[in-house]
């Protein structure tokens, strides 16, 4: 079988959609790629076709702003090959491939993460000489018997201690008021599990990593003019919200004020008509895995992060 290494983006399969249409990858995926980049973003997608046209593997190396947090040199790679494809080089060759392109494009590292129960997949990036340096798994909760009232206790201690909540929407949106929310995600980011190293996004590239997005899920906690803790969820579907962020300056940890701006979040989700919230934990944030196993989250399945020096 002539197998051949082709260029894709969502215009490929807008034009050749009857040959192009395959399991591997999709014209909305890359469509997802292309609106998620801007103009800083270096990315590569190339795919393996039959003769017929059909995609057998797919492959992504991309940096840039990708990721706002992404570090000066480090690529994102993906790799996929079709299941009656494996085990024939295909992803070794989609690999040097997106390596070669990280190399003449500045990279220094390619990373990846890997699902925990995809122990081939694991086998094959440590034979390539990946190392692994993250772990991180979601958690669920179902909102369907989610009552905030249960925890009236936790939101009068807080206010005893002179918080309150209020979200970021109800603020000026202008450049000043963003500026001054990016700075204290920021703070509060910067002290998460696997952000050691990584430095500060700049402000348009975050700026337009938020827009459009709802911030009246991005919650606040004061004391007086001052915030203390935040919450941010994020509307994903009809159903389902995430939970990205949760933080508490540390002068003010161990106070219950983390637990308490999560459960305003987690209301905001409900009352939009979450059934769902989903989010991701380091294996190694003790306290606010304490917090979700206490409020009712249920472990989903890790994911594995990978490096390799190139």
């Amino acid at each position: 079988m002539v197998l051949k290494i082709i260029p894709l983006s969502s215009s490929d399969f807008t034009e050749k959609s009857n040959k192009l249409s395959s399991e591997v990858i999709n014209e909305n995926t890359l469509k997802v790629h292309e609106k998620k980049a801007t103009e800083d973003t270096i990315m590569h997608r190339l795919g393996i076709a039959t003769a017929d046209g059909k995609i057998v593997g797919f492959g992504m190396g991309v940096t840039g702003s990708w990721d706002p947090i992404i570090l000066p040199g480090h690529f994102d790679i993906s790799i996929v090959v079709d299941m009656d494809w494996k085990n024939q080089g295909l992803g070794s060759l989609l690999f040097e491939e997106v390596t070669r392109f990280a190399k003449n494009n500045g990279g220094t590292v390619v990373q990846c993460g890997v699902r925990e129960s995809e122990l081939t997949n694991i086998a094959w990036l440590e034979k390539r000489g990946f190392t692994k340096v993250f772990h991180t798994f979601e958690s669920q909760l179902d909102l369907s018997s989610f009552n905030i009232g249960q925890y009236k206790s936790v939101f009068e201690n807080v206010k005893w201690n002179g918080v309150e909540f209020k979200s970021f929407a109800e603020y000026p949106q202008d450049d000043k008021w963003l500026q001054r929310f990016f700075d204290f995600w920021w703070e509060l980011a910067k002290d998460a599990p696997g952000m050691e190293g990584k430095s500060k996004p700049d402000f348009e590239v975050l700026k337009s990593q938020f827009r459009g997005i709802d911030r009246e899920g991005f919650i606040l906690a004061n004391e007086g003019d001052s915030w203390i803790a935040m919450s941010m969820i994020i509307n994903e579907s009809n159903e389902i919200f995430y939970n990205s962020l949760t933080g508490v300056q540390r002068g003010y940890r161990g106070k219950g004020i983390a637990l308490a701006v999560k459960l305003k979040a987690i209301d905001y989700a409900k009352q939009k008509g979450s059934k769902l919230v989903r989010t991701h934990n380091s294996s190694n944030n003790i306290p606010m895995l304490n917090i979700n196993q206490k409020l009712g989250y249920k472990k989903q399945t890790g994911i594995c992060f990978f490096e390799k020096q190139i």
